[in-house]
């Protein structure tokens, strides 16, 4: 794909005048301003004609007519651009699995909506970095003209801590499960009079493990393909973990919590991470409105059609906040980083459990948080 740069005198070439025609046509000048993302405009040859702030300053380019007729490649500075006039067009070995080159084809050939991501090695002033791009195009018809419009997104830092984040948890997993494994050999060869603390040590190990696994599950939500580690619980162990949990939580200290106690030989099948960590979202909220003695229940009951548990505080919640309670971000308490546990309550009981979570609250009777769970889960 050969390119044509402007000439010295830019008035006279007519790469120029299609650039200027682009740039003063209604529809291009208004993308130009309303779009956060790099955007380019292409001529039928590759060339670009415009360029928005976004893409400018994405790419350190302080003259703005200085890329007037190079491809995408040599204007992003990209190491196979250069001393390659008309890059771009996917013919040369490093450019032929380049995402870049790739949408620049397709919305070339009038193919709309390609998107790609294309990572590139660019010049810098005093060395080359890598960047991740997701690049989108869009072929349009501008004063008679077919030209493409060419978006692109610097995703770099989000694909570099998604690796870092899959790193982290492969790695934290590996030392965990060493550490686990570790003590249930300690308890087992421990003698009585040191059981108090190892169990303790094994139950704190095993709740971490299932922080992780779940942390992990979190921090890709949009995920469909996880499978529920679905087995026969049994529901006082269920409650005794949770009694555990309670007992040395600040969120608990000075309040009152009442675990039901008629739970013997009762079973429910289940994912045991999930649904503890359901469980103990629900009663921290509660804990976290209820002054100091007050107190916090706790209920369960099969009802043949579902496992049910419900979580009591006295505290009324008024309806401008239970409208948003389970919303993503929203949160009564001041900082960043806030409004995930409610949120994150309804999303692993209902996408992964198949369950319901319910909530009511009056003046007169408090507030409960109920969850449902299907007896034939599966």
């Amino acid at each position: 794909m050969e390119t044509e740069h402007a000439s010295a005198n830019p008035a006279e070439s007519a790469l120029y005048r299609q650039s200027a025609l682009v740039r003063n046509d209604f529809l291009v000048s208004h993308m130009m301003t309303m779009v956060r993302d790099g955007l380019i405009v292409l001529n039928e040859q590759g060339q670009i004609l415009e360029a928005n702030a976004a893409f400018l300053q994405m790419f350190g380019i302080g003259d703005k007519h200085s890329f007037i007729g190079q491809c995408p490649g040599e204007a992003i500075k990209c190491i196979n651009a250069i001393g390659n006039p008309g890059c771009c067009d996917g013919a040369n070995e490093q450019c032929s699995t380049c995402g870049v080159a790739h949408a620049v084809l397709c919305g070339l050939n009038r193919e709309s909506g390609n998107e790609m991501k294309c990572v590139v090695t660019v010049a810098g002033q005093d060395c080359t970095y890598d960047l991740c791009l997701k690049v989108r195009s869009y072929p349009v018809a501008v004063q008679g003209q077919d030209l493409l419009f060419l978006f692109m997104q610097d995703i770099t830092d989000r694909e570099w801590r998604t690796a870092l984040e899959q790193v982290f948890f492969h790695d934290i997993n590996n030392i965990i499960s060493g550490l686990l494994a570790t003590s249930f050999v300690v308890e087992r060869r421990l003698a009585d009079e040191h059981q108090a603390v190892a169990k303790p040590l094994k139950l704190l190990l095993t709740r971490l493990y299932r922080e992780i696994k779940l942390q992990k599950l979190l921090s890709n939500a949009n995920r469909i393909d996880y499978k529920p580690d679905l087995q026969t619980l049994e529901l006082s162990t269920v409650i005794d973990e949770i009694a555990h949990f309670f007992a040395s939580n600040p969120v608990a200290v000075g309040k009152i919590l009442k675990l039901p106690d008629d739970v013997a030989g009762l079973t429910l099948k289940s994912d045991l991470t999930i649904l503890y960590r359901v469980l103990v979202n629900m009663l921290k909220n509660a804990f976290e409105a209820t002054e100091e003695a007050g107190e916090v229940r706790l209920s369960f009951e099969d009802d043949g059609c579902g496992k049910i548990f419900t979580v009591w505080s006295e505290r009324y919640v008024p309806e401008e906040v239970s409208q948003r309670l389970f919303k993503r971000h929203f949160s009564t308490k001041n900082g960043t980083g806030r409004g995930f546990g409610t949120y994150s309550m309804k999303l692993l009981a209902e996408r992964f459990l198949k369950g319901k979570i319910g909530f009511s609250s009056s003046p007169e009777t408090g507030t409960l948080f109920t969850l449902n769970i299907p007896a034939d889960l599966e």
